[in-house]
């Protein structure tokens, strides 16, 4: 598959587990509601760089740039660990944010956390320019169709790391029965798009889930 693309992951900041029950109601709201909103149309109020009129999406092929500590991006911080979107460039305009110093540093005390959160909003809601200190985010003026899609991204490995304490082939067919509903759940909204893994970018199918499956628990 084409690695031109943006994703945007619905879960949560750096969250390393998959709970199955949150994020599969999450996608199946985002299908039905047809489009990605912003936190204007969401009625919500969480600081960050996109602000309250913007959506930030992760530019894949700069998946492997940080901001002064390895790890430090969009795609590890937002995309890896989560159901995600993708989408080819070149569909809709886009702003590349200014980088600017890493905020999030190691041993951030919670005062200093506070501050730096207050800068985020701040900057998030700046009209004088867009920014972020995350140097593989771009972001996107108002909600995203998602007619655009050309993929749903799962996060295979943290799905299996969830299911920790189960053994191998009761893993495997968890990852099967999960697969078999989000593929599902996509269909039934009306989108002809394949659910992959997000490190191979492989596509899913009750079949390949087995190999995939397999393939990466065999690795540990």
């Amino acid at each position: 598959m084409r690695n031109d693309i943006y994703l945007h992951g619905i879960g949560n900041h750096h969250s390393t587990y998959y709970v199955p029950k949150i994020q599969d109601q999450l996608l199946m709201e985002i299908l039905d509601s047809g489009k990605l909103k912003t936190k204007k149309e969401l009625g919500i109020d969480v600081a960050g760089f996109n602000g309250d009129e913007y959506i930030s999406l992760c530019d894949y092929e700069k998946r492997d740039i940080y901001n002064n500590q390895q790890y430090y991006n969009a795609f590890y911080g937002y995309v890896l660990n989560s159901i995600a979107f993708g989408f080819p460039k070149g569909q809709f305009e886009v702003i590349e944010p200014e980088v600017i110093e890493r905020l999030y540093g190691d041993g951030v005390r919670a005062g200093q956390y506070m501050k730096h959160f207050e800068i985020m909003r701040e900057l998030g809601l700046s009209e004088e320019g867009r920014y972020t200190d995350m140097p593989d985010e771009v972001q996107h003026k108002g909600s995203l169709d998602l007619d655009y899609i050309d993929r749903v991204t799962f996060p295979t490995a943290t799905y299996l790391a969830y299911l920790m304490f189960r053994k191998p082939h009761k893993k495997i067919a968890k990852l099967e029965k999960e697969i078999r509903l989000l593929r599902d759940v996509i269909k039934s909204a009306g989108y002809n798009v394949p659910l992959v893994d997000i490190d191979s970018m492989e596509e899913l199918t009750e079949e390949s889930a087995y190999n995939i499956g397999t393939r990466i628990l065999t690795k540990k």
